[in-house]
Formats: C-alpha cells, sequence, structure tokens
C-alpha cells in the first residue's frame, strides 16, 4: 500500500520529524498491526535569497530582487539556459580589461543576518570560453547599510561540462547586520577570450 503526506515547510527552517501512518483507524485486518507506522526525519533549510533562481521577473528585464551591472568589461544578462532550462542570469565579456574597466556582475537585495549564525552559499555555475575564475560571495553590510567588506567564498571553474554545484559555509561576523549575495564574472584582470559565465539555483541557506 502506498502511503501519501503532506506537509507545508514554509517557515520551517531546520531538522524535523514527519510520522506517516497508514490505516490508523485499524480498518483492515491484518496479521501484524504493528507496522504500520514510519518516521521520517529530514532537514529544511530556509533560502535567505529571493528568486535565487532568477526565473521571476516583474520588468521582464532583469530578475527579481537582483541588480545587475554592465561595464565597459561585461554585459548582465537575463534569458533562458539555467541549469533545468528555466531563466538564469549571465555574464558576458566583450574584449575589455575588467582591471581598467571593471567588470559586470549581479548582486541580490540585501538580507537580515545575526552575528554569529553559519549561512550556507551555493550556487550552480557554467563557463563557456572564459580567462579568469568567475566568483561568488557576500557584501556585508553594518547596522547603517554601510558597506564593511566583501568576500568571495565560491570560484568556479574554468571549464565545465554543463553546471557546476559549488557550495561554501561562512560564519557571519560580528558587526554585520544584513548581506548581498555578488556574483561577479571575472575575478582576473581580462576578459579577452568574450566569455559568458551563468548562474542558476543561487541561494544563502540557514543551517
Amino acid at each position: 500500500m502506498d502511503v501519501a503526506a503532506t506537509w507545508t515547510p514554509r517557515n520551517q527552517a531546520g531538522d524535523h520529524t514527519l510520522n506517516v501512518t497508514a490505516d490508523s483507524g485499524g480498518v483492515v485486518t491484518e496479521s501484524d498491526e504493528g507496522n504500520n507506522s514510519a518516521d521520517f526525519t529530514f532537514t529544511v533549510r530556509g533560502n535567505r535569497i529571493e528568486n535565487g533562481s532568477f526565473e521571476s521577473s516583474s520588468s521582464g528585464t532583469s530578475p527579481d530582487s537582483w541588480s545587475g551591472s554592465s561595464t565597459g568589461a561585461g554585459t548582465a544578462s537575463w534569458s533562458e539556459g539555467g541549469s533545468d532550462g528555466t531563466h538564469s542570469a549571465s555574464l558576458t565579456g566583450n574584449g575589455g580589461n575588467a582591471l581598467v574597466h571593471g567588470s559586470p556582475s549581479w548582486t541580490s537585495d540585501p538580507v537580515a543576518v545575526t552575528p554569529g549564525e553559519a549561512l550556507e552559499l551555493a550556487a550552480s555555475v557554467r563557463t563557456d570560453g572564459v580567462s579568469s575564475a568567475p566568483t561568488a560571495g557576500l557584501i556585508y553590510l553594518g547596522p547603517a547599510g554601510e558597506v564593511l567588506q566583501t568576500v568571495r567564498l565560491l570560484t568556479a571553474p574554468l571549464a565545465t561540462n554543463g553546471f557546476a554545484s559549488l557550495s561554501q559555509v561562512v560564519t557571519i561576523p560580528a558587526g554585520v547586520a544584513q548581506v548581498k549575495v555578488v556574483l561577479a564574472g571575472f575575478a582576473a584582470t581580462d576578459i579577452a577570450t568574450r566569455g559568458t559565465v551563468t548562474f542558476d539555483e543561487v541561494g544563502l541557506f540557514e543551517l
């Protein structure tokens, strides 16, 4: 007998145990009535970043809750082509020099954090023809919204077969009240290869 259970995990981050019982009313006569129940333990991880999959856009030109920066060294775009074939956010070089012109990036809306808490930054990344490694990290903000520090946590490989899944745990330092996730297309001095970096399924997960 197959048993289905429905439970809403919204706002329920953490460890949970779900008990599922078949024939709880004892309607069906069985030789062993003691094996109708089972416990399933699982962890729900809350994602602090809204629209981490990049699939939603109110404006139709960029994903909700993210801002794209397109400088003289590249462009930021939102289009089809994610890890599951849906929308994703891309950064493309135009042959310039990132050291001179800057480089394109995607930045999330700020989210509240607590000093000392551990969060996991994760992203699916695909690189095509890039000459320097793209990164994902956090911008630390103080109580007044001032920028305290930018930390690079994930570095994508220069060559991937499809999307590579990257993740790293970070502990929020003292004095930090908010963070933004920042996805930078190119970390080194040049993007002359005119390559493209595609990000999808970005998350800042509660542990």
